[in-house]
């Protein structure tokens, strides 16, 4: 079907940020915005985030001349739909994308009555929403996908999670579903890292990182239990570098006191640029049950870490250069494939022809359809 066009000037794009704290999805919606700025193709990149204020992140966007940045300052996500929806009303778009399913949501149900007048929506699927315990809130957001099909494309980020999408949809939006591996910036980080979070690990000790929010979906208590593992192995020469916050952190730090693990654990809490720390790791490690695509693992490998151990937690990951897949989403099988990628001297993996496919320009021009 051939997409209407909305030809009045300037050419604008609008990206919807629920919020300006940096996830996963976050970071790819700034990465598109980047690549949007820096391109010939719109005068003006609308960016709008929803609510909790401005953190400062956004703030090499803002500086751009042709950015447009708007916090709708609202106290809940919900409530800035309304101030999403003027923003909507008030210009034509050459492109609006957004990358959570409540966004996705409302912003197909904005084309569908009018409210959004865009030649080219694209939403993007953070996770894969059907396989993941939401607990009293899934039917709630899994009925969002009912407001779906205004979209023109719907990216998913791996072939299992378009098969999971349109198992759970029935197939209607089969024809808009698109797989776009996600983007990284190709280029390793050169910076130092803050010396003061490692002053307190000797020389020689391997250091893992884990890097995501302290919450259930991560399951970060399994990256705590894998060090407990290693050491039954007899590898006691290890340091886990836990890097991210939330909810879980006062019981994770009581859970490494109950397993006299202090020596070998360090929660450092979120990090506005968390490859920094990455990059002073030998080793990433991934313990997530369910994932759309952990992004965390490109940024890892991208960062120059030895490899990254992960659980089979997203489609496609075996087919990556240095990822080692756990046989099981245990301990133990992570303790393993960790000794195993530690005992082989210099294996940093050769990355720069898979990273190049998913530099950030590549993923622009799959969004454009280009």
């Amino acid at each position: 079907m051939e997409l209407k066009k909305y030809t009045d000037k300037p050419r604008r794009a609008l990206i919807a940020f629920p919020t300006d704290v940096m996830g996963g999805a976050e970071r790819v919606s700034y990465m598109l915005a980047l690549t949007a700025l820096r391109s010939d193709d719109y005068d003006e990149v609308v960016c709008f985030v929803l609510s909790r204020g401005n953190s400062g992140t956004l703030a090499e966007l803002a500086a751009h001349p042709k950015c447009k940045l708007i916090y709708a300052n609202a106290r809940s996500e919900k409530y800035g739909l309304f101030a999403l929806a003027k923003v909507c009303w008030q210009s034509n778009y050459s492109l609006a994308f957004s990358s959570f399913t409540h966004l996705n949501a409302a912003l197909s149900f904005f084309k569908k009555v009018g409210i959004l007048k865009s030649s080219r929506l694209v939403t993007r699927e953070s996770t894969m929403i059907f396989e993941r315990d939401l607990g009293f809130k899934g039917a709630l957001v899994k009925k969002l996908y009912y407001l779906y099909g205004g979209q023109d494309s719907i990216v998913c980020q791996t072939e299992r999670m378009e098969s999971s999408l349109n198992l759970h949809t029935h197939g209607k939006l089969q024809a808009k579903t698109v797989t776009i591996p996600n983007p990284v910036n190709p280029l390793p980080m050169v910076e130092e890292p803050p010396a003061d979070p490692f002053l307190h690990i000797p020389r020689g000790i391997k250091r893992i990182a884990w890097c995501g929010r302290l919450s259930k979906v991560k399951s970060p208590h399994r990256a705590i239990e894998t060090i407990a593992a290693l050491h039954a192995l007899g590898r006691h020469d290890i340091h886990l570098i836990m890097i991210g916050d939330g909810p879980l952190r006062t019981e994770l730090t009581a859970l490494i006191e109950m397993m006299e693990l202090e020596a070998f654990v360090s929660i450092l809490g979120y990090q506005d640029n968390p490859m920094i720390l990455m990059a002073a790791c030998d080793v990433g490690l991934v313990t997530s049950d369910v994932e759309g695509f952990p992004n965390v693992i490109l940024e890892m490998l991208a960062s120059g870490t030895q490899g990254v151990v992960t659980t089979n937690c997203a489609g496609g990951l075996d087919e990556i250069p240095g990822v080692s897949v756990a046989a099981e989403n245990s301990c133990r099988a992570l303790a393993e494939a960790i000794n195993q990628v530690l005992s082989v001297e210099n294996a940093t993996p050769n990355l720069s022809e898979f990273l190049s496919e998913r530099a950030p320009q590549r993923f622009y021009e799959r969004i454009l359809g280009r």
